[in-house]
């Protein structure tokens, strides 16, 4: 009776060990993947936010002043790039290209470093690529947001 007393407990304690270690072991791994989920999370929070803020950082806001006729419906815009330079102090070709937004006609004659256009209330989009005379080009985006010609309510006074 004490051999098999002796073997069931040589049995029986590394199995309950097991136990006890596969559970703590899970019980870790769960943990482990609920940080990592609130990691990611976190993450995808913080590049959204860097997104909004590159979009605010990047935005010209056009304010429409009110003009008193309703059939204005575009309005001129003016971005510049007047103050990009080329290091080693090359010649730069400028060119611009609208990538989303209501199309508009960009009023530039060639190479140049100002782009006009006519354009209604909304976002638009545009990358400027510039090149030197060895051929390194360089881009970067403008974000315009037209703003709607504000108009109120006329105020109504009824008079008995």
């Amino acid at each position: 009776m004490k051999t098999l007393e002796t073997s069931l407990t040589w049995v029986l304690i590394p199995l309950c060990l097991g136990l006890i270690t596969y559970g703590f072991m899970r019980e870790e791994m769960l943990n482990t993947e609920r940080i990592a989920a609130e990691l990611i999370e976190e993450l995808e929070n913080t590049r959204k936010e860097a997104r909004t803020l590159l979009i605010a950082e990047r935005t010209i806001n056009v304010e429409v002043v009110h003009d008193s006729d309703p059939s204005t419906t575009t309005y001129p815009v003016i971005i510049s790039a007047d103050g990009s330079f080329d290091a080693e102090g090359d010649a730069l070709y400028f060119s611009w290209d609208q990538t989303s937004g209501v199309p508009v006609n960009l009023d530039q004659t060639g190479n140049t470093s100002v782009a006009q256009f006519k354009a209604e209330a909304g976002d638009y989009e545009f990358v400027l690529s510039i090149s030197d005379t060895y051929g390194a080009t360089c881009s970067d985006t403008v974000l315009v947001s037209v703003q709607p010609e504000p108009n109120s309510c006329p105020t109504p006074i009824i008079r008995k």
